[in-house]
C-alpha cells in the first residue's frame, strides 16, 4: 500500500556519532544540501550531480569540493592528444587562487573560470604558455573569465610561442572576459610571437603600470573588442619569418582606454582603431595603412610611406613623412598687411582633391590658390590685416 510522504525540515544521520551529518534545504538557493565533517559548508545536489560525468568536461577545484582535479595543469595534462576544434574539451575551474604556471600544447581546449579564478605563477615564467609539443599543436584555445596576474618584471600573463609555418592559433586563440594584470615592470598582458589569429574580448587591464604592453610580432591577426588595453606594439614584415597563415590585420574596436600604440608594418598588414574612447599616441612605421574611425587618439606620427585615414575622429598633433586623409581639419592664418599667405599641412594629404572653406572676418573676398597635397595658399585681391579661419573637407 502507498505510504504518505515523510515531511521534515531536515534530517540528521547518526546523531549519536557526534558528527554533523545532515540533509537540509539551502536557504539561499532552495537546493537540497548535504553537510558532513569534510564539507562543513555543505554541498548542493546540483554540485553532486555535476558535469564531471559529461564527456569532454573536466572539473578543477579545491580539495574535497567534488572536483576531479585540484590543479589546472593536471586537468590540461588529462586532455587527450586527440582533442581538436571538432572534438573539444572544456576545463571548468571553480573559484580560488591557483599558484601554478600553465603550459598548453593541445588544441580544442576551453578553460572557463566560475567565480573569481586567479592564476599566479609559481616560478619566474609566463603564467600561461601556449606552444607546440612534439606531436600536438594548439591550433585553437579559449580562455574565459580568468584573472591572470604576473608579478615578475618583463614577463607575460599569456605567452604565445610560434615560429616559421607555425599553426599555433590557426583556428583562433581567444581570451574572453579575462583580467590580464602584469604588475611587474615591463610586463606583458599577451606576448605573441609568429602565431596566427589572436582575439581579446572585453578583457581588462585596470591598474597595470604604464610600462605594461600588449606585444605582437609577425602574427596573422589581432582582434580586440571592448575592454581596456595598456600600450600596444604590433609589428609585421611580409618577408620575415611567418606563421602558417600569410597576411596580417590588426584591429582595436570599442575599447574604453588604450595606451600608446606603436606599429611597424612592412609589405603587409593593416591597423584599424574604431570606436575607442581614449587612445594614447599612435605611431605607424613602414609602408602600410592606418584607419581610425569614431575614436579619440593622441598625437599621431606617420613615418616612412605610411598612409592614414581619420573618419569622424579627433587627434592631437600630426607629424611624419606619411600621408593623412581626414574628413575634417581646421585652423587659422594671420594676415598682416599681406595679400597671400601659405598654409602647410603638418602631414601631407594623399592628393589635392579636397575642399577649403574660408571665414575671413572682413568684407574682402578671399580665395584658395596653389592647392597641393602639402598645403594651399589663401589669397586676397590686395593687402589686408585679418585672421582667416579655414576648414579642409575631404
Amino acid at each position: 500500500m502507498v505510504q504518505p510522504n515523510i515531511q521534515a525540515d531536515g534530517v540528521r544521520i547518526e546523531p549519536g556519532s557526534g558528527q554533523t551529518l545532515t540533509i537540509t534545504r539551502d536557504a539561499a538557493t532552495g537546493s537540497l544540501k548535504f553537510t558532513d565533517a569534510p564539507n562543513p559548508a555543505g554541498l548542493m545536489l546540483s554540485q553532486l550531480a555535476n558535469t564531471s560525468t559529461v564527456q569532454g568536461t573536466l572539473l578543477v577545484g579545491s580539495s574535497g569540493a567534488g572536483a576531479q582535479y585540484t590543479s589546472i595543469q593536471d586537468a590540461i595534462n588529462a586532455v587527450p592528444a586527440s582533442a581538436s576544434l571538432t572534438n573539444p574539451y572544456v576545463i571548468i575551474v571553480s573559484a580560488g587562487v591557483y599558484t601554478e604556471c600553465l603550459t598548453i600544447t593541445k588544441p580544442g581546449i576551453t578553460i572557463v573560470g566560475v567565480g573569481r579564478v586567479v592564476i599566479l605563477p609559481d616560478s619566474v615564467n609566463p603564467c600561461i604558455t601556449v606552444q607546440d609539443d612534439v606531436a600536438t599543436f594548439p591550433t585553437s584555445l579559449t580562455l574565459s573569465n580568468l584573472v591572470v596576474t604576473q608579478p615578475n618584471n618583463g614577463l607575460a600573463c599569456v605567452r604565445l610561442n610560434g615560429g616559421a609555418g607555425s599553426t599555433v592559433g590557426a583556428d583562433g586563440i581567444q581570451l574572453q572576459e579575462c583580467a590580464l594584470l602584469p604588475t611587474g615592470v615591463g610586463g606583458f598582458t599577451v606576448f605573441a610571437d609568429t602565431v596566427n589569429t589572436v582575439s581579446l574580448r572585453n578583457c581588462q587591464t585596470i591598474g597595470v603600470p604604464a610600462s605594461a604592453s600588449l606585444r605582437l610580432m609577425q602574427c596573422a591577426g589581432l582582434t580586440v573588442v571592448g575592454g581596456s588595453l595598456p600600450a600596444v606594439q604590433a609589428d609585421y614584415n611580409s618577408v620575415g619569418v611567418l606563421p602558417s597563415v600569410i597576411g596580417s590585420s590588426y584591429s582595436l574596436s570599442g575599447c574604453s582606454t588604450v595606451g600608446n600604440v606603436l606599429s611597424t608594418l612592412t609589405g603587409g598588414g593593416s591597423l584599424t582603431i574604431q570606436s575607442c574612447s581614449t587612445v594614447g599616441t599612435v605611431t605607424l612605421n613602414g609602408d602600410r595603412t592606418l584607419t581610425v574611425k569614431g575614436s579619440a587618439i593622441g598625437n599621431l606620427t606617420l613615418n616612412g610611406t605610411t598612409a592614414a585615414t581619420l573618419l569622424d575622429s579627433s587627434r592631437g598633433t600630426a607629424a611624419g613623412a606619411g600621408t593623412l586623409a581626414e574628413s575634417l581639419v581646421s585652423g587659422s592664418t594671420t594676415f598682416v598687411v599681406s595679400a597671400l599667405e601659405p598654409v602647410l599641412f603638418s602631414v601631407a594629404r594623399p592628393n589635392a582633391n579636397y575642399t577649403v572653406v574660408l571665414d575671413t572676418g572682413i568684407v574682402a573676398t578671399a580665395y584658395v590658390t596653389l592647392r597641393t597635397p602639402t598645403g594651399f595658399s589663401i589669397t586676397f585681391v590686395g593687402p589686408v590685416s585679418t585672421a582667416v579661419y579655414w576648414t579642409v573637407l575631404a
